[in-house]
């Protein structure tokens, strides 16, 4: 009985390492809602439509445009509104609250 051991070359991965802020999903909400009391009730859950286990990254840059003035604009008038969170990053951001970078929230 012959076995035939035929060698596959497979591609090495294809990745870099990076850096993060690694931060839980409630220590963000309970930062995100201290910082713009009382006009913040952020529910990251809700917000992001995920679950307690998964997991998301921000780019948070400290730059806004119009698109993201006028929903954080109605998330403060208390609109309902959805993935919300990373504009608000970028405001604190803006204003100093918390480092410009890569957020991996948890």
């Amino acid at each position: 009985m012959s076995h035939d051991k035929t060698v596959t070359t497979v591609k090495p991965l294809s990745c870099k390492q990076a850096q993060f802020y690694v931060v839980s999903q409630e220590e963000l909400e309970r930062f995100i809602n201290e910082q713009l009391q009382p006009a913040s009730d952020l529910q990251y859950q809700q917000d992001q439509e995920c679950g307690s286990d998964d997991v998301r990254v921000f780019e948070v840059t400290g730059q806004s445009d119009e698109y993201s003035r006028n929903k954080l604009a109605r998330f403060v008038a208390g609109k309902p509104t959805t993935f919300v969170t990373g504009y608000l990053l970028d405001e604190l951001a803006a204003k100093g609250a918390l480092p410009k970078g890569s957020y991996l929230v948890k």
